[in-house]
């Protein structure tokens, strides 16, 4: 990185934005498409995965889409859960608390 790009990155109105960023990141949690599930585009996948096989009369397909569905659960959302625990703290623990992980509540 430049000597004018490090200091522009490193100068105070980039803190500023920098900080402004993460507030509205913590603040919008529940916003649009993360209000009625935490992992939106990993259900869509799935679900996209199981209507593709049930299409093509494939269940290959459709126990490939489950078994990426298990996979997900057990390794890769335990690490994502725990840095943005780790990133936003409370904020995150009370919208864990709030939104479901799979399945929306309706009502």
């Amino acid at each position: 990185m430049s000597c004018q790009a490090r200091r522009e990155f490193e100068s105070p109105e980039a803190a500023r934005r920098l900080a402004n960023l993460r507030q509205q990141s913590a603040d919008g949690f529940a916003g649009d498409r993360y209000r009625y599930v935490r992992n939106p585009m990993a259900v869509a996948g799935i679900v996209q995965g199981i209507a593709v096989g049930w299409y093509l009369g494939s269940y290959a397909v459709i126990v490939y889409s489950l078994v990426g569905a298990v996979l997900w659960h057990v390794v890769v959302r335990p690490v994502e859960e725990a840095g943005l625990n780790s990133r936003f703290g409370k904020t995150y623990t009370e919208y864990r608390q709030r939104v479901r992980l799979w399945l929306p509540a309706l009502g």
